[in-house]
C-alpha cells in the first residue's frame, strides 16, 4: 500500500452546474434514434416530472403500478426538451423530441455509462451491508477539499438511481464516489457494467435485504460482485475485521488497502474518545493520527476509517484530512443531535437493517 499515487495539483471544487449534453451522443449511447432531428440542446435528465427543469431530457421508466410514458405529454408542459421513450409507443404527431428506444430503463443505464467513459474520472464504488451511504459521503466531501468530486446523490444506488448520479457529474469531475447496493442476486453486477469502477469499498456484511437472498452467505456474494469488476489495476479498501475478509482478499485485485477497528491493518483505529476523537494507526507510515468527527460509536469511527483509507490512497495530506473532516456535516437521520426542551435527542433513524441496529 502506498500513498500519494493519484492526487495531482489539487484544486478547490468548483460549483458543478447542470450538465449539457450532445443529443447525436444520447442516442449513440443508447442505440435509439430520434423520430425528429435532434434537439439543439439537451441539459440534464429526470425520469420525474415533479422534479423536472427546463431543458432536461424526460426518461420514461415503467414501474409495476406505473407507466411513465403517462406523463410524457406533462413532461414537456414542464418544459422537457426532450424524451426517451420505447420504440413501440404511439403517440399523436406533437412534434416533440423523442429518443425511441427498446426499453428507456435499460437506455438510461446505457446513457450513463456512457458519459461516465467521457468524462472519465476516478471511480470509487461502495458497497456494504451497513455504513456504505456514511462512507460515500464522508469520503467524498473529503475528496472534493482537493479535486472536483461527484458522489451519489442521497442513497441512489440501484439502477436508477445510480445512473441518474452519474449524469450529474460535470466534465471536470476528477473523482466520483457512488454507492451500489442490491436486493437481489445480480444486481451489483449489473451497476458495476454502468459504473465501471476502479476502486471497490467493502464496508461489512450482514442481514440486510437477506429476505431475496435466503443467507448471510449469498449476501456477501453478492458483494464481492463489486471487486471482481475492478480493473486488474484498481484498488480494493476492505474490513480485515469482518468474517468474509479472505472472500474479498481473494476476489480482489492485487493492490488491496484494509481497514480495521479490531487488529492489525493499514489504517486501525486504535483509539475512541467520548466526544468524538478517533485515533487511526496508518501502517506505512507508523504513525497515528487523531482526528475528530462529530459523530461517536465505534461504527462512526469505522466509517471514518473507510473515508481516511480511501483519501490517504487518493494522495491527500493527514492535515488536510483533518480540517476537513471538521467541516463535515452529516446527512439528516444521521446520528443527528438536538436538544428538545433540555433533552438530548439523537435521531439515528435512517437505516433499521439489523446490522445497523446493532451498531445503534
Amino acid at each position: 500500500m502506498s500513498t500519494g499515487t493519484v492526487l495531482a495539483n489539487p484544486t478547490k471544487q468548483k460549483r458543478q452546474h447542470v450538465p449539457e449534453f450532445d443529443a447525436q451522443k444520447l442516442s449513440e449511447w443508447s442505440g435509439g434514434s430520434w423520430d425528429l432531428h435532434p434537439p439543439m440542446q439537451v441539459t440534464g435528465v429526470s425520469n420525474d416530472t415533479r422534479s423536472l427543469s427546463l431543458g432536461n431530457i424526460y426518461v420514461a421508466i415503467s414501474g409495476d403500478h406505473f407507466d411513465g410514458h403517462d406523463f410524457v405529454n406533462e413532461a414537456f408542459v414542464r418544459g422537457a426538451s426532450a424524451s426517451i421513450v420505447r420504440s413501440d409507443w404511439h403517440v399523436a404527431d406533437n412534434g416533440k423530441y423523442l429518443l425511441r428506444v427498446s426499453d428507456p430503463r435499460k437506455a438510461l443505464g446505457d446513457i450513463a455509462r456512457g458519459y461516465r467513459r467521457q468524462v472519465n474520472p476516478h471511480i470509487i464504488g461502495i458497497t456494504g451491508s451497513a455504513g456504505k451511504t456514511s462512507v460515500k459521503d464522508l469520503a467524498a466531501h473529503l475528496l472534493s477539499t482537493h479535486v472536483p468530486t461527484a458522489k451519489s446523490r442521497g442513497n441512489w444506488n440501484n439502477d436508477i438511481g445510480l445512473p441518474l448520479s452519474l449524469l450529474e457529474m460535470d466534465m471536470n469531475t476528477s473523482a466520483g464516489v457512488f454507492e451500489v447496493a442490491t436486493n437481489h442476486p445480480g444486481e451489483i453486477a449489473s451497476l458495476c457494467c454502468i459504473l465501471e469502477p476502479e476502486w471497490g469499498v467493502v464496508t461489512n456484511i450482514g442481514a440486510a435485504h437477506i429476505g431475496n437472498f435466503g443467507s448471510i452467505d449469498a449476501i456477501a456474494d453478492e458483494k464481492v460482485s463489486l471487486l471482481r469488476h475492478l480493473p486488474a489495476e484498481g484498488i480494493a479498501v476492505l474490513n480485515c475485521s469482518d468474517v468474509y475478509y479472505s472472500r474479498f482478499r481473494d476476489a480482489a485485485p492485487d493492490r488491496i488497502v484494509t481497514v480495521s477497528t479490531s487488529g492489525p491493518a493499514d489504517y486501525e483505529v486504535r483509539k475512541i474518545g467520548t466526544q468524538g476523537a478517533v485515533q487511526i494507526y496508518e501502517r506505512e507510515t507508523e504513525k497515528s493520527q487523531f482526528i475528530t468527527l462529530a459523530q461517536v460509536g465505534d461504527f462512526h469511527a469505522s466509517n471514518l476509517a473507510f473515508a481516511v483509507a480511501v483519501a490517504r490512497t487518493f494522495g491527500m495530506p493527514w492535515m488536510d484530512i483533518r480540517d476537513a473532516v471538521s467541516s463535515y456535516v452529516p446527512p439528516k437521520l444521521r446520528w443527528q443531535v438536538e436538544l428538545l426542551n433540555g433533552v438530548r435527542v439523537v435521531n439515528d433513524a435512517y437505516n433499521a437493517n439489523p446490522l445497523s441496529m446493532r451498531a445503534a
